[in-house]
């Protein structure tokens, strides 16, 4: 398979949305918390690995020690990733973390689903995540001018802040 969608927390996606997406034959990875019908779920973040994961398979962290877990640690240094080291870049975010980890999984497509829209949203544990403005910088350029070397990306959110190619549904469904 050389398409994954990462599937993400932005108020962009819709309920209907999401079960199309489900509906989709390509790798998805969800890093928000919809695990229904999801082939990974990747997350960065401490809390998330008490959730129940109905047994779908994580991208994380080494650190966590969890079963049934592609495990990594956080480090690359502006290399995306380094396979001898077990490292993934981030510049911050978990959609970065995936599109690394995409990178050296050799896919050629990936599709952003309220993935790096940039928006506030509240955690698990009822915290909110507000992304600084540098961050989101940096993330926007890792992606415009880091990733899309490697990567053909693509977002489903036609107000994006990316400079990536928009698409919509009628378009994936149309890809296989």
């Amino acid at each position: 398979m050389d398409t994954a969608i990462i599937i993400g927390r932005s108020d962009f996606l819709t309920p209907n949305l999401i079960k199309s997406i489900q509906k989709l034959p390509f790798t998805k990875i969800s890093i928000n918390r919809h695990l229904e019908y999801m082939d990974y779920i990747a997350f960065i973040d401490k809390e998330a690995c008490e959730i129940d994961r109905k047994g779908t398979k994580a991208i994380t962290l080494e650190c966590y020690n969890l079963d049934n877990a592609e495990a990594y640690k956080i480090g690359a240094k502006g290399r995306i990733f380094d396979a001898k080291r077990n490292e993934l870049e981030t510049f911050g975010f978990t959609h970065d973390f995936v599109l690394s980890w995409c990178i050296l999984k050799d896919y050629k497509n990936v599709v952003l689903a309220g993935a790096a829209d940039f928006c506030s949203y509240k955690h698990d544990n009822g915290q909110y995540f507000n992304p600084s403005p540098i961050c989101i910088q940096n993330s926007i350029n890792a992606i415009n001018n880091i990733y899309s070397k490697y990567l053909n990306i693509y977002t489903l959110n036609p107000y994006s802040k990316l400079t990536v190619n928009r698409i919509t549904i009628g378009d994936l469904k149309q890809w296989h």
